[in-house]
């Protein structure tokens, strides 16, 4: 008598950070109903390769604890984590996971370059905290699916330095350097905002309509990829052209 109030689908994520709070918060004030996200941190401590090697070692228990909740999909999440591995092994990594457990697997930026061929973005402006060599590799995402990088407008954080920006100071200094880039970059066809540390989502719309251009969102992303994925797509309007798009 109360399958109509229970999830219908839900997908599992392999969350970097010991500590989960902005990413379900902005999730579900984006995907449609009954959708759950399944987290499962993993503790990452510093952008490096060792560390992610470090974080991602008890990899089997990781996925079991997925599975066992009935996943439909699995995400590793978390854009630093694609960056420091590189493509390759990102992509390994998403093989390994599809053969351990016969589910589609994917990634965060599987999702972002996904939803920025969507919005028909060639020419792409990344806005984030992170450093010049992880802008560096993520070009090679995005080229590699036809995007041209026209350049990054960032401020560089170490990680434990991102976690000190407490909440509207977070979303003020992207927002921020959003509008710059924009400014900075007249021919960018749209950006892309990195980072799953702050709460994001609000900006869209505003950037949007003063600019004129698509603005791409880890959270977004995310949620119009993964639902066209488990063909449960919903659009929302009021939170920016992707999310209001089929």
């Amino acid at each position: 008598m109360f399958e109509e109030s229970l999830p219908q689908k839900r997908f599992g994520y392999i969350y970097p950070r010991w500590e989960v709070d902005s990413l379900p918060y902005e999730l579900y004030r984006v995907l449609p109903d009954k959708v759950m996200a399944v987290m499962c941190p993993i503790h990452l401590k510093e952008f490096t390769p060792q560390d992610v090697e470090r974080a991602l070692a008890p990899f089997d228990d990781y996925i079991k604890a997925l599975v066992d909740r009935d996943v439909d999909i699995i995400v590793q999440g978390g854009v630093p984590l694609d960056l420091v591995q590189g493509v390759k092994k990102h992509d390994e990594f998403l093989e390994k996971i599809a053969k351990k457990t016969g589910l589609p697997a994917t990634s965060t930026i599987q999702t972002v370059t996904k939803a920025t061929q969507h919005m028909g973005i060639k020419k792409v402006v990344f806005v984030n905290k992170w450093s010049p060599e992880m802008n560096k590799s993520m070009a090679m995402y995005f080229e590699r699916e036809g995007i041209s990088v026209l350049g990054a407008h960032c401020k560089s954080f170490k990680m434990e330095e991102l976690l000190k920006l407490k909440g509207v100071d977070n979303t003020n200094l992207l927002y921020q350097l959003a509008r710059e880039a924009f400014q900075q970059y007249p021919d960018t066809d749209g950006i892309y905002l990195g980072g799953g540390s702050m709460i994001s989502f609000p900006i869209v719309d505003p950037l949007e309509q003063e600019f004129g251009k698509p603005v791409i969102l880890n959270v977004t992303s995310l949620s119009w990829t993964l639902c066209h994925m488990l063909d449960y797509w919903t659009p929302v309007l009021g939170k920016g052209r992707l999310l209001a798009s089929q």
